[in-house]
């Protein structure tokens, strides 16, 4: 699941999967998933900080 969304999240920020800026946006998927959030509430989230 983190893969896909940061996958979808790098495709919509432009962004490669080697930038730190990934790194951050993957602890924060897991941050989110461990604190219960579902996947679409992840998504809004980090897509709207992109």
């Amino acid at each position: 699941m983190v893969s896909l969304l940061l996958d979808e999240w790098c495709r919509h920020s432009a962004t490669n999967r080697n930038d730190p800026k990934s790194y951050a946006t993957i602890r924060k998927i897991v941050a989110l998933r461990a604190a219960g959030k579902t996947v679409d509430e992840i998504r809004s989230e980090i897509f709207m900080e992109a």
